[in-house]
């Protein structure tokens, strides 16, 4: 095959990208890519023009009469990003209905006689079904790549199942034979699938069906999905697979219980884990005969006529919605199992996950991320795996030689945040822009690539970019106990091993574990997510939770006993109006809260020397920690009644509404239903507030009643409220938010404003 470079014109500029340009990118109207064509001075236009045309009629062919520049507003086509990047066409109607994307490709045969388009890749073409011997194929070869060729993916597993799995096999003739086994003994490959439930599911096992099950379970009565997974199982030529509708007991709590707790083991151990990414619930299925069907646009050839023959062989099909990182509404509803609570931890845990998509499969493992459609490059990573892979495997004798690179990672987010405080609750970044970017920047960091640029408007100095100029930093291993530290770390904790920077060492808290800084990423990408059952909150996470406890001891309703100070530091990104639900954690946890969470990146990791007599005297000492876990899951539920005993700074405040213009110059005022400040002497603070305060119920807080600032960083304090003794010995408190030093008071006026003059030191109790 042969490549040209069309001479640039003023519309596609031949399909070139400047060289100051980060990618190809044309915006131009029906009008202009019209004339250009009818001028005949550039064919790559006449190209253009046709593929549009095209994929229009297939996108119109129901509507009344119209030509294409009567329905099109205008069209972006970009491309060339990355070597993995084919050339994209957005066209935007003059109706306002939704923009549509296409693409441009040749097949991956390399069959094409014709010339090159500049910007054109070669694709492979989607198969029509999973079990079909195209999807078969792509799907094999992804798991035999995996298990020969990746050397951080576990090739096979010797540990026992499951405590029941469901056996699968087919007869000569008739359904596939499904019967639910116990205690199988010898070590088997099984599969494990991920879906959603929905709201009524069709198949479960309870106690008065386990028997019934185990003699054999009718096809017929297998929702769609189950019998796509088993299907699909079959074909890779497994014996076994687990699905947890049927393989636990759902009305038998404690067998609930013991095996949710087991998560961790059951998908780290299974051979592949089958997700049915597209579905909303059983009926739908993992896949359906001619599924790319849904692409409403499939793959066809672009018709050219004799003039731009030369060109032959480029082909278009409706362009592949990939999901991001952390989801998005857009993604959330293309692939709604992402967007669930449950499927995050089996998606981290799994060694191998094979996606079914709407329009196609995805693989992931540890070491990459591909798709059939080839949109994807090579060890492009969409989700949450590639950073926390390290701290939930298994602990091992290696773990110390990931830790650089993992630090090199937070130091990628550090870096992101440094110029994005966030200090101001009523004038905040967009939580989902700011992770996604955050998440994709610890990505290329993992991949040796330098930080993502941020969008226009928001770029950071290239000097912020460059290499620390403090002394090189070394980690050091070293015991220490609990009680000799000032992060408020629990006084009567075991010794433990920790790793330290020496050059980021803080007199905040010295010592913050790495895992720490990665289980708060694992909770910022978590909380958002969706649960049928608020009660899960802490169970959906718990096999997580079980790897991640070898890093960082006692575990405390999604809080860790060694590192409390900064766990405690958490903040909502959203209120929601009318949110009665029933606390799952103590005020204290971020599970008390039925929504996302973020934790600060851009704290000060040094404090001036005038300031560390204060800090010293100020910093916080936890007396103790508890939580009452519920059943047999220790990293589960948590019964009402968990405390902190602190000993800290306290400062008595005035919590107050806000009231806002309606219009600029108006003089009528409302109040805002979502924003508070805490009132100081002379000084206004804004408040994150963990609830809509303003709404009657337990989490009312009247305006400017009394409350009461922690100090926890030598920047941020908890809001708290007084709340009944209980008997307790020490006054008792709530959290209601948690507020931030304003930017003013640590830069502009150094340590002139000492924002909290007057505190006395006290021990308390918040429960």
């Amino acid at each position: 095959m042969s490549s040209v470079n069309a001479a640039p014109c003023d519309v596609c500029n031949g399909l070139l990208k400047d060289d100051h340009d980060r990618r190809l990118a044309l915006d131009v109207t029906p009008d202009e890519l019209d004339q250009s064509v009818k001028a005949g001075k550039c064919p790559l236009c006449g190209v253009l023009s046709a593929a549009i045309q095209q994929f229009g009629e297939a996108t119109w062919k129901d509507d009344p009469p119209g030509s294409w520049d009567e329905r099109i507003a205008r069209i972006y086509a970009y491309g060339l990003s990355g070597p993995h990047d084919t050339l994209s066409i957005e066209v935007y109607y003059k109706s306002g209905g939704p923009r549509r994307t296409f693409e441009l490709f040749y097949p991956k045969s390399g069959s094409t006689k014709g010339v090159l388009l500049p910007g054109v890749q070669e694709r492979p073409s989607l198969s029509t079904d999973p079990l079909s011997e195209t999807g078969l194929g792509w799907a094999s070869t992804a798991l035999r790549s995996c298990l020969e060729d990746h050397a951080d993916c576990p090739s096979e597993n010797s540990a026992a199942p499951p405590k029941r799995v469901l056996e699968i096999t087919q007869p000569p003739s008739g359904d596939i034979n499904v019967l639910l086994v116990s205690d199988v003994t010898d070590s088997v490959r099984y599969a494990a699938l991920s879906h959603c439930w929905g709201t009524q599911p069709s198949a479960i096992t309870t106690k008065a069906t386990i028997k019934r099950n185990s003699r054999g379970i009718p096809w017929k009565q297998l929702p769609a999905t189950f019998q796509d997974a088993i299907t699909f199982s079959m074909a890779i030529g497994l014996r076994y697979i687990w699905i947890d509708a049927l393989c636990i007991v759902q009305d038998d709590e404690v067998d609930w219980q013991v095996q949710s707790s087991l998560m961790a083991d059951i998908y780290q151990n299974a051979y592949l884990t089958l997700a049915a990414t597209h579905s909303t619930s059983g009926s739908i299925g993992c896949f359906t005969a001619g599924r790319c069907g849904k692409i409403l646009v499939g793959e066809q050839e672009v018709t050219l006529p004799d003039s731009l023959r030369r060109w032959h062989g480029v082909r278009l099909r409706e362009k592949v919605q990939h999901w991001t990182a952390p989801m998005g509404r857009a993604s959330a509803k293309t692939h709604p199992v992402l967007s669930r609570g449950w499927i995050f931890q089996e998606r981290i845990l799994s060694p191998r996950v094979l996606h079914f998509c709407a329009e196609e499969m995805v693989w992931e493992c540890k070491s990459t991320t591909q798709c059939e459609c080839g949109g994807l490059p090579p060890s492009t990573g969409l989700g949450p795996r590639e950073i926390f892979g390290d701290i939930t495997a298994t602990p091992t004798a290696d773990d110390e030689a990931n830790t650089d690179t993992i630090l090199l990672a937070l130091r990628s987010l550090q870096l992101e945040s440094q110029s994005n405080r966030t200090d101001r609750p009523h004038s905040l970044e967009s939580g989902a822009d700011w992770a996604s970017r955050s998440i994709q920047n610890i990505f290329r960091t993992f991949r040796g690539q330098p930080p993502k640029p941020r969008p226009l408007g928001m770029s950071i100095s290239a000097a912020t970019l460059q290499p620390s100029s403090r002394p090189q930093r070394r980690r050091q291993s070293r015991e220490t106990t609990l009680s000799d530290t000032i992060t408020g770390r629990i006084t009567n904790s075991p010794r433990l091993t920790t790793y330290s920077e020496t050059s980021w060492e803080t007199r905040c808290w010295p010592d913050q574990p790495v895992a720490s800084r990665l289980w708060q990423k694992l909770v910022e990408q978590y909380s958002p997510l969706l649960l049928s059952k608020e009660t899960d909150r802490l169970p959906a996470l718990s096999g997580i939770t079980s790897r991640v406890e070898p890093h960082l001891g006692g575990y405390r309703a999604g809080l860790w006993s060694t590192t409390l100070a900064p766990d405690l530091l958490w903040r909502t990104t959203q209120l929601k109006s009318g949110s009665h639900m029933v606390a799952q954690g103590p005020s204290w946890s971020w599970t008390a809260v039925n929504g996302g969470v973020q934790y600060w990146d851009d704290l000060r990791v040094d404090i001036d020397m005038t300031e560390v007599e204060s800090w010293t005297r100020r910093r916080p000492l936890f007396k103790s920690c508890f939580v009452n876990p519920i059943g047999k899951n220790r990293f589960g539920q948590v019964a009402p009644g968990g405390e902190i005993v602190i000993q800290g700074s306290l400062l008595r405040a005035r919590f107050r509404y806000v009231w806002t213009r309606q219009d600029h110059g108006s003089t009528t005022r409302t109040l805002d239903y979502f924003r508070y400040e805490v009132h100081l002497d002379g000084l206004e603070i804004g408040m994150y507030a963990d609830h809509v305060c303003m709404e009657s119920g337990p989490h009312h807080i009247s305006d400017y009643e009394e409350v009461w600032l922690l100090l926890i960083h030598p920047d941020v304090c908890l809001v708290l409220a007084d709340t009944l003794a209980d008997g307790s010995k020490f006054p008792t408190y709530r959290r209601i938010g948690i507020v931030r030093q304003p930017q003013a008071f640590t830069r502009e006026y150094v340590s002139a404003v000492d924002w909290l003059a007057g505190s006395v030191e006290k021990t308390i109790r918040i429960i």
